[in-house]
This record gives structure tokens, C-alpha cells and sequence, in this order.
């Protein structure tokens, strides 16, 4: 577990990396996908921020059902500092490690400011930095590239999200 001045420095070197410009126009319509995560993450709301929550919570509750919860929950590891992430975390492409990385943090910060203690931050930031992460894969799908996560975990992680925010936030249905 970090630091917390460990995880400071983390959080000042994400911020450091952001660069939505280049994620326009380096990710192609994906990227673009992802950035309009972000922005809808900055537009988060209480009531947003809950059904966030609940959405993460049943999702939950499927996969274990569905016996992928272990696998799901190992997706999320990809945003731990370093050396706490996975070896495999630099198969994922710069811009969706990036954007990934900045969805979660955004999310934990707007939860906080929103909710300030009403809502799991926890499940809110992982129900975004899920969604970022499915279109992660169909962006490694569409340049051709190895990534650690299945399609099918794609649909898991990116279900919160959809079904929270609906799909006018969201990324088109071929998207994980």
C-alpha cells in the first residue's frame, strides 16, 4: 500500500500526464469516446454519483454470480502506482493509460465535492475508470494491439457506467 505522499505523487504525475488535446487527436473517435467520459465525469451530480454506485453494487453482485468477480476486480489494479500495478500495465497504450488513470481521479474528487461522505467514492470512480478502460479494448482492437482485458470484461466493466449514465454518456454499444 502507498504512501500517502506516494499516492500524492501519483496523483500529481497523473495530472502532469493529462493532456486531452492529445488524446483527441492521437486516440482517434475512441479517444474522443474517452474524453467525453471525463467531461461527463466533471458533470457528475449527487443523484448521478448514487445510481454510479448502485449500477457498481449490482454489477458486483452479477459478476460474482457470473464467477468473474476476480477477474473484474483485477481490471481495476491497473490504476495502482507503482510497483503495486500489474506487469502487464504498459500493454495498454499511453493515451488509454492516461485517460484511465485521469478518469479515476476526476471521479474521486467529484464524488467527493458532490457527495462529501453521502456516496462511495470507491464505487463511483471505478464505475468511470471502468468505462474508460472497455473502450481502452476496442481501441487496442482497432490498432490491432495485445491488451490484458477480455472483451467480454470490457462488457462487465464498462456496465456500471452504461447503465448508470445511459448511453448518450456513454460510448456506442460496440465499445467493450
Amino acid at each position: 500500500m502507498p504512501s500517502p505522499e506516494e499516492r500524492e505523487a501519483h496523483e500529481a504525475e497523473i495530472r502532469r500526464r493529462w493532456d486531452a488535446q492529445a488524446l483527441l487527436s492521437e486516440g482517434g473517435a475512441t479517444g474522443a469516446d474517452m474524453a467525453a467520459v471525463i467531461d461527463a465525469i466533471l458533470r457528475l451530480d449527487l443523484e448521478a454519483c448514487r445510481r454510479l454506485e448502485q449500477a457498481y453494487w449490482d454489477t458486483r453482485e452479477l459478476a460474482g454470480a457470473a464467477g468473474v468477480a476476480e477477474e473484474w476486480e483485477r481490471a481495476f489494479r491497473y490504476s495502482a502506482p507503482y510497483p503495486d500495478y500489474p506487469g502487464d500495465l504498459y500493454a495498454i497504450d499511453p493515451w488509454s493509460r492516461m485517460a484511465f488513470n485521469y478518469a479515476g481521479l476526476l471521479a474521486r474528487e467529484q464524488t467527493w465535492a458532490v457527495g462529501a461522505g453521502a456516496v462511495g467514492i470507491v464505487p463511483v470512480e471505478r464505475a468511470a475508470m471502468g468505462m474508460v478502460l472497455a473502450l481502452s479494448v476496442r481501441r487496442a482492437r482497432e490498432g490491432g494491439w495485445f491488451h490484458p482485458v477480455s472483451e467480454e470484461m470490457a462488457r462487465w466493466l464498462a456496465r456500471p457506467w452504461r447503465t448508470a449514465m445511459g448511453e448518450e454518456a456513454s460510448a456506442p454499444e460496440g465499445s467493450g
